[in-house]
């Protein structure tokens, strides 16, 4: 893993949208995020870790309610899933094309 991205604040973000954000204007194409792990972005096919702390239950919680309807949720709980990748699909571009794209992924298209 690389030493934290370049263009990545000191300070975490305030929810999971801005770390989307950060992603988008950094060019990345994978955020990695899960219980007692720093953030994690993918640019040109490295992992780059985030400058922010571990994150906890609570906050990866509280980024999946930004994310997931209340079903989505529950199943999140009932299946303890503590981890998530999210694909960022720039206007045009196909996920089936994309390395890795598959079970164990969601998309987050941003304009």
């Amino acid at each position: 893993m690389n030493p934290e991205p370049p263009g990545t604040p000191a300070e975490p973000p305030a929810n999971l949208e801005a770390i989307v954000q950060i992603a988008f204007d950094n060019n990345y194409s994978d955020i990695h995020l899960g219980v007692g792990e720093v953030p994690r972005f993918r640019g040109l096919g490295d992992i780059v870790a985030s400058p922010w702390p571990v994150t906890s239950a609570d906050t990866f919680r509280d980024w999946l309610r930004e994310v997931l309807n209340p079903g989505q949720l529950q199943l999140q709980a009932a299946e303890g899933i503590r981890w998530i990748t999210l694909l960022l699909l720039r206007e045009g571009e196909d996920q089936s094309a994309r390395n890795g794209a598959g079970s164990g992924h969601g998309a987050a298209p941003h304009p």
